[in-house]
């Protein structure tokens, strides 16, 4: 009974946190995409449970691209 509970609460609550936070970061990676001008997103392969491998994405902070003295 109780991990049934459990089991909607967590899905009320992680469906109502999606839809509040699709907005910021839509615009998020939409600055990311103007200001850094290549893709706003690092995507990065992890191990996760029994070593099984998954792809873990975040939004870049950081310009990749150089200048001719070595400054980003």
């Amino acid at each position: 009974m109780y991990k049934n509970i459990k089991t909607i609460l967590d899905s009320i609550f992680a469906l109502l946190l999606f839809f509040i936070m699709f907005a910021p970061m839509v615009i998020i990676l939409l600055v990311n995409l103007i200001s850094l001008g290549e893709s706003p997103l690092f995507i990065q392969s992890r191990p996760g449970k029994n070593l099984k491998a998954f792809k873990l994405f975040k939004f870049k902070t950081m310009k990749t691209k150089i200048d001719q003295s070595g400054a980003l």
